[in-house]
């Protein structure tokens, strides 16, 4: 009885690695093929503060203006945080409660400008003064920060 050739054996045992190699490779460029890219985020820029003072230079109420430089609409935290102007370390944290009030905009539309409105009730009990760093958040995770100076 005779045996199987070399030749037959080598041929075969390449045409299975190379079935299996393509098998393997279909699978992954379907794999990536299938990855969705994230949509557009919320892009958007703090332009200015404007800080009303009262005679002790402790500021009693900002106005925040935002500008959508962005594709899409953004939603915002109802917090502004403040930080140190030399480090990351956030100061305050301002929501809307007893003594103070904010009005956010609902939706900023892609290229509008609007105005956060910081009202502190009690100036006193919150102390805030210059130099700081006022920080807003979007509810996708972006941020951006202004540092108000006087």
């Amino acid at each position: 009885m005779r045996g199987v050739s070399e030749i037959v054996t080598v041929v075969t045992l390449m045409l299975i690695v190379t079935i299996l190699g393509v098998i393997i490779v279909s699978t992954f460029i379907n794999y990536l093929g299938s990855i969705e890219e994230p949509g557009p985020k919320c892009r958007f820029t703090i332009t200015d503060v404007l800080v009303n003072l009262t005679s002790k230079k402790i500021v009693e109420s900002m106005k925040i203006l935002i500008y959508n430089d962005g594709e899409v609409p953004c939603r915002f935290i109802n917090t502004v945080l403040i930080l140190d102007t030399s480090s990351d370390n956030v100061t305050e944290i301002l929501s809307d409660d007893n003594t103070l009030t904010l009005q956010f905009p609902d939706k900023l539309q892609p290229h509008e400008l609007s105005i956060i409105n910081v009202t502190i009730k009690d100036a006193e009990s919150i102390r805030l003064s210059l130099p700081f760093r006022v920080r807003i958040v979007s509810h996708d995770g972006f941020y951006n920060d202004y540092v108000v100076i006087g």
